[in-house]
């Protein structure tokens, strides 16, 4: 599977008055980020000083799970919602006896899982 790269962020920063608790946002195009800027509150007018801001972002490492309760946790999690299209405990357990489902994460256990059961028909 390959990894998608960021193109693009935005974000809002929502800012309130001290004075009377009236909110105001900046969108990701003014937000200041190197200077201090001001703004005039629009509802009671006194001048508010706006500090800039920094936004960081970090990703973690996608991990396998090896814990074996987790393990457990994600196939029954799995057998739940397989059980949701009509199938029965017996059909579900002979075609998870085919599939890896210790290398796998919940989504592709159930995909996996449906292929199979979808092959002997």
């Amino acid at each position: 599977m390959q990894q998608a790269t960021i193109v693009d962020y935005r974000f809002d920063v929502l800012f309130g008055c001290p004075n009377c608790d009236y909110v105001f946002h900046y969108c990701s195009d003014i937000v200041p980020t190197e200077i201090s800027t001001y703004h005039v509150c629009e509802k009671c007018d006194v001048a508010l000083m706006v500090k800039p801001v920094v936004g960081k972002a970090s990703f973690r490492k996608a991990t396998k799970f090896k814990d074996k309760k987790v393990k457990n946790s994600i196939t029954s999690m799995a057998k739940k919602a397989i059980k949701k299209y009509g199938f029965s405990s017996e059909e579900i357990d002979v075609a998870m006896s085919n599939v890896d489902a210790a290398s796998m994460d919940l989504e592709d256990l159930i995909k996996k899982t449906l292929a199979m059961l979808g092959q002997k028909d």
